[in-house]
């Protein structure tokens, strides 16, 4: 899952949806990204990760390979 910590509808949040997906769905692999927050260390699941907007498409694969990878997945 990629969300942006900017999501309509307050007070959800990328980090909210992030730790209700993590819970319900352990499994999933979970991307937040984000140009104007950075996370505190309780705001992201475990196994999660954040990247800094701006990013190139290709970061973008890149991370999500590294991520879905990590989790011994393959696309």
């Amino acid at each position: 899952m990629i969300a942006d910590v900017d999501l309509a509808g307050e007070p959800l949040t990328g980090f909210t949806l992030a730790k209700a997906v993590a819970a319900r769905w352990p499994e999933v692999a979970i991307l937040i990204v984000s140009g104007l927050a950075s996370p505190t260390e309780d705001q992201l699941p475990m196994a999660a990760q954040f990247m800094r907007k701006p990013f190139s498409d290709e970061m973008l694969v890149k991370a999500t390979r590294r991520i879905i990878s990590a989790r011994g997945m393959e696309l």
